[in-house]
């Protein structure tokens, strides 16, 4: 999967942003809650649009680790749009699987794929780190003869989130028959990147298309690869990072994860932006000021803040000088 399959991907976001509303769906005593444009106040602005493929290479880690409440899904919601429409992830399991009904922007739904995303996610992180403790506790490789069946324990998640048979919290998977013979015993590693496939495949199918494009500058077919919504974006980005080994970080100002590769930024980067690299440098000099008003010293004051003794002193007598 390579960026030149990938075609350019534009998502709207409106102006006035989002908000939530009771809806009473058909057949439901119950009002559930919604995700909807916000009311606009006079005359309708144009919304704006921009390109998360390219944008935010690592936007599904940022939605991964957004709250599961209406603040936080409003926030991420006003900051990169609705996730749009179309079917459930189903898990493949031993067993007739659940028919797809179809993603909305409810409350409910929106908690699913964040937890969803969130669980695959810290899988697929112990994988790359070799956290054994994690692997171990949450794969469990099942032999019945020359069969072999992974069961994948999700402690403290919702039941809604996987559409499945389950036994409290474990969901039980059949391991494909050209598969079982490179588990060895309990391999919880292996048995891990197996469920990583399984459920990435799945998003992959039920949220992107892969489609041939006319391409008039050089008269030819080229195939491109088509999210149907936002939702397939993040799960297109997370298939990407599972070849390319690309390493990410949380900006240290305002969270968002974002890319580290020599071509795009180095990789000792701690924020995303140049404007979240200033914003973290007048937070530093402000505490810095606030413990030099407390009485605290300009080593401590140093150590605390990560800089040497003369930088802070230098934040602490532009303090001073203001005073003045």
């Amino acid at each position: 999967m390579t960026n030149d399959s990938l075609v350019t991907f534009i998502w709207q976001i409106p102006a006035g942003g989002f908000q939530w509303v009771d809806v009473c769906p058909p057949a439901k005593a119950t009002p559930v809650r919604w995700l909807t444009v916000a009311a606009s106040k006079g005359r309708r602005r144009p919304g704006r649009q921009y390109q998360p493929l390219q944008q935010y290479p690592a936007l599904f880690r940022t939605f991964a680790d957004t709250p599961p409440t209406e603040a936080g899904i409003v926030d991420f919601a006003n900051q990169y749009g609705a996730l749009g429409t179309g079917p459930r992830i189903p898990v493949p399991i031993e067993g007739p699987v659940r028919a797809r009904p179809t993603v909305d922007d409810s409350f409910g739904q929106w908690c699913d794929h964040i937890r969803h995303m969130h669980l695959v996610l810290q899988l697929w992180d112990a994988i790359v780190a070799g956290d054994m403790e994690t692997l171990e506790a949450r794969i469990e490789v099942d032999w019945q003869e020359d069969e072999a069946f992974i069961r994948y324990h999700h402690e403290g998640e919702p039941h809604d989130v996987w559409y499945s048979p389950r036994q409290g919290n474990t969901t039980r998977m059949a391991v494909h028959p050209s598969l079982v013979s490179y588990l060895q015993g309990e391999d919880s590693s292996r048995g891990a990147l197996i469920v990583v496939q399984a459920i990435v495949n799945y998003a992959i199918k039920a949220y992107v298309n892969p489609l041939v494009r006319y391409r008039p500058e050089d008269n030819r077919l080229v195939p491109e690869i088509v999210p149907n919504h936002l939702l397939g974006v993040l799960w297109l980005q997370f298939a990407q990072s599972l070849t390319s080994h690309t390493a990410y970080r949380q900006c240290q100002a305002c969270g968002t994860w974002f890319e580290l590769s020599p071509d795009k930024n180095r990789i000792d980067r701690l924020f995303c932006k140049n404007a979240c690299r200033s914003k973290a440098y007048r937070g530093r000099q402000g505490k810095a000021r606030q413990l030099a008003a407390e009485g605290v010293s300009l080593d401590a004051i140093a150590q605390q803040l990560g800089t040497d003794a003369e930088t802070a002193q230098k934040w602490v007598a532009q303090r001073e000088a203001g005073k003045g």
